[in-house]
């Protein structure tokens, strides 16, 4: 206790006006309370037991009040008292309830942080919910002209709409990590440039100048989106993975279908004679390594593994450091992960198809031209399929999950 300190009841203290601070309670050892009280400057002190529900309050000397106020600058000074309240110690049941809620409140704290600011991933490696499926539609007319066009369909297989034109031959288009841009190669069998476009392909501009006899195509973003990779086929150098980073592009492999992981590994295909392999770039600028016979590559969201095509047209899948491999016991072409990769999707023929990772019956969501097509008959096909990927309030025109259906079968035309 300090000297000259009283103890009181709350009901002493009902004049806060006199005293600042706060003050303390001391429980007795048999469930009451005692009020000890120091009266006069004769060191009389009287003692009694109240009530249990009666608090006492510690009280601390008073100090004198400095031109910065109390406690602040200001020397103690005895016998005047100002009331000084110590914590009373939490029970379990509270200390209990206090850390969930703080836990809670650092939860939801860490969420909003990786939500907002965690790098995005780069093409179909990027994790988030399951949107729409872009693919290529393409038409042949005649024997020397043909165009293709980016649609988008839903992966239960509805709301087909036509995104843009990519013009000449099919052309794969690229989802951004955010799923809000879309990159595709646009132009004419002699030249062609990536266009990027909003994920509806609306405000479509140009990204890499166009030269004849040069076709920029397959482009791919990176892990922060803010670059693109793509494959860049001249008359003059062959084809060549290209990077475009700030407005320049540099060439940085000799090769084609390259693909981004999330953690900065770029896979892209190699020419050896007839066959292509797959390799693996850890670092532009180092040497790249060979993965496993095949082509068209594509990272799984957590950068693990890869979906690729066999030499025997099969879809399959492989480690990262080329090991567990393992077919999808289907046969397609350019094969892709879902956002939350559990699926991958593919083309084969006149039709997208999806299929689980982990191996299962294929179940189509796209086929053949548009009901209201006027040009069905110059249909050919369709290719590149690529997942859009869903995060935080993305607005998307499919229903939540991104499950895959399968349509009923169409009747068969009368005879």
């Amino acid at each position: 206790m300090w000297p000259g300190n009283h103890v009181r009841s709350d009901d002493e203290f009902a004049d806060q006006s006199r005293h600042t601070g706060s003050c303390m309670r001391r429980p007795a050892d048999n469930g009451a309370t005692v009020q000890v009280i120091r009266e006069g400057s004769g060191g009389v002190v009287t003692s009694r037991i109240v009530k249990p529900k009666t608090a006492l309050t510690a009280c601390r000397p008073a100090t004198s009040r400095g031109r910065h106020g109390p406690f602040f600058g200001s020397v103690p000074s005895a016998p005047r008292s100002v009331p000084l309240q110590a914590a009373k110690p939490l029970g379990l049941h509270w200390q209990v309830v206090v850390a969930r809620r703080a836990l809670l409140v650092a939860t939801l704290a860490a969420t909003a942080a990786g939500a907002w600011l965690a790098p995005a991933s780069g093409l179909a490696a990027f994790p988030g919910r399951n949107g729409e499926i872009a693919y290529a539609a393409y038409y042949i007319v005649g024997d020397s002209y043909s165009y293709a066009v980016i649609r988008s369909v839903c992966p239960d297989g509805r709301r087909t709409r036509t995104l843009l034109n990519a013009g000449w031959d099919p052309e794969r288009a690229a989802f951004s990590p955010d799923g809000r841009r879309l990159a595709v190669g646009r132009g004419d069998k002699d030249s062609r440039s990536l266009v990027v476009a909003r994920y509806d392909g609306r405000h479509a501009r140009r990204v890499t100048r166009r030269q004849q006899l040069r076709l920029d195509e397959f482009p791919d973003w990176s892990p922060d989106g803010r670059s693109l990779l793509f494959q860049r086929r001249a008359e003059e150098g062959g084809r060549s993975i290209q990077l475009l980073a700030a407005g320049a592009t540099r060439e940085i492999a000799k090769g084609l279908y390259p693909a981004w992981s999330a953690r900065g590994r770029i896979a892209f295909v190699v020419a050896e004679g007839r066959k292509r392999a797959v390799h693996v770039l850890d670092r532009p600028g180092k040497a790249s390594r060979r993965l496993v016979a095949g082509s068209q590559p594509d990272w799984s969201p957590n950068g693990h593994r890869l979906v690729y095509r066999t030499p025997r047209g099969e879809i399959a899948l492989v480690a990262a450091d080329g090991s567990r491999h393992r077919s999808l016991r289907t046969t397609g072409w350019e094969p892709s992960f879902s956002p939350d990769g559990r699926w991958i999707t593919y083309a084969n023929r006149r039709a997208i198809y999806v299929i689980r990772a982990r191996g299962s019956s294929p179940r189509r969501v796209a086929s053949g031209p548009l009901p209201h097509e006027a040009n069905a008959d110059w249909f050919s096909g369709l290719s590149a399929p690529d997942w859009r990927p869903i995060r935080g309030a993305t607005r998307t025109r499919c229903r939540p999950g991104g499950a895959p259906y399968i349509p009923p079968p169409s009747p068969p035309p009368p005879v």
